[in-house]
């Protein structure tokens, strides 16, 4: 009888063992299997898988990409002579090939300090305040950022201009004018014209 408890408690501590074995063994197989699970660290849209099945992937190298479809932001350059006058917080008006027409607001939430040496440029952030119903990834659009406002002025089309300092009038006549803020579409008469005159686009 003693010898058939012996083979019970020694068959029972092997069980044991067996059962802590297999335990240990089924938490570094799901480890294992985890390591090969690739996750994003953020909730989001996958805009693009960069690698194909098969491919050879590390951990240097991005797999995908992965963004918020709620928030975008716009990416300005801005050129060296004007980065002195941009400041965070300063409204921005947007328009895009996309959306044709439409302008959007936005304001500056950044500015990368570092000048890239090539374009001797800079990058700015631009969070929007109004935006398209739709908007995907690195889409292309022209930004005016407001640096200095006034009320009240007479503004022109820049192309009505000749030489930034004359204007045709529809009469024929050419006529001096005074210039004052500037950007790229409309131009500001500090003297010169009135309402009440009509120009008419040079031909140049």
């Amino acid at each position: 009888m003693q010898d058939v408890n012996v083979r019970y408690q020694n068959l029972k501590r092997q069980l044991e063992f067996d059962e802590k074995q297999a335990v240990n063994n089924l938490k570094i197989n799901a480890s294992i299997v985890n390591d090969f699970v690739i996750k994003s660290e953020v909730e989001g849209k996958v805009y693009g898988i960069l690698k194909e099945k098969g491919e050879f992937a590390n951990t240097t190298t991005p797999l995908a990409i992965v963004g918020d479809a709620d928030n975008f932001y716009a990416q300005l350059t801005v050129d060296e002579y004007d980065i002195s006058r941009i400041q965070l917080g300063q409204p921005v008006f947007i328009s895009m090939d996309s959306y044709h027409g439409a302008v959007f607001e936005a304001t500056i939430i950044q500015i990368i300090p570092l000048m890239n040496e090539r374009s001797r440029s800079f990058t700015i952030h631009a969070n929007f305040i109004t935006r398209p119903d739709v908007l995907y990834p690195n889409l292309s659009l022209e930004a005016n950022i407001v640096v200095r406002s006034k009320e009240k002025v007479i503004t022109i089309p820049r192309n009505y201009l000749m030489g930034d300092s004359l204007v045709l009038l529809s009469n024929g006549e050419t006529k001096k004018v005074v210039v004052g803020l500037k950007d790229y579409r409309k131009a500001e008469i500090v003297s010169g014209l009135t309402t009440e005159d009509v120009l008419t686009l040079p031909h140049l």
